[in-house]
């Protein structure tokens, strides 16, 4: 055989503790991530119309776990919250202080940005404080629309939260 159909000899393969070295990063990754994704983060898709234009059908989203551990949900905010009755799916929705008579302490009262096609506190009321999950904070799909997600945004309909 001529040298130039000849295949290189294989280089020597990596030490047993190169390996184990390799698979403790990526043990030490993983359970990075776990935790991440179940204590500080959540990724989330935006389902519906609801919250059209600030939130489109299919965006991605990151729901910040950490945040309302330490304060209340502000108005303006838009959270992520277990569904108002049990086996509905989560739903994420506006914060909004609207003048409502007897909200408990403890209860928001959430909105989608567009009115005419969200179900939410106008329909189910007051949305209890244990039940939110947490904050949408950043869109990271479709990258076109990446970004953090706005508090205050004006609607199709012209309603914008007062600043405080």
């Amino acid at each position: 055989m001529s040298a130039a159909g000849a295949s290189a000899p294989p280089g020597p393969l990596p030490s047993p503790r190169s390996v184990a070295a390799v698979v403790a990063l990526l043990a030490l990754l993983a359970c990075g991530f776990v935790l991440a994704t179940r204590h500080v983060v959540l990724p989330w898709v935006v389902v519906g119309a609801s919250m059209e234009p600030t939130l489109l059908q299919g965006d991605r989203v990151v729901v910040d776990l950490w945040t309302y551990r330490h304060r209340a949900p502000r108005p303006g905010e838009i959270v992520l919250f277990e569904g108002p009755r049990a086996g509905d799916p989560p739903m994420v929705k506006r914060v909004v202080e609207p003048p409502v008579a007897g909200r408990g302490a403890g209860e928001l009262w959430v909105l989608g940005d567009h009115r005419e096609r969200s179900l939410d506190s106008r329909r189910f009321g007051p949305v209890p404080a244990q039940r939110i999950v947490g904050r949408v904070a950043f869109r990271y799909w479709p990258l076109s629309r990446a970004g953090r997600v706005p508090s205050t945004p004006e609607t199709e309909s012209g309603f914008r939260l007062p600043d405080r």
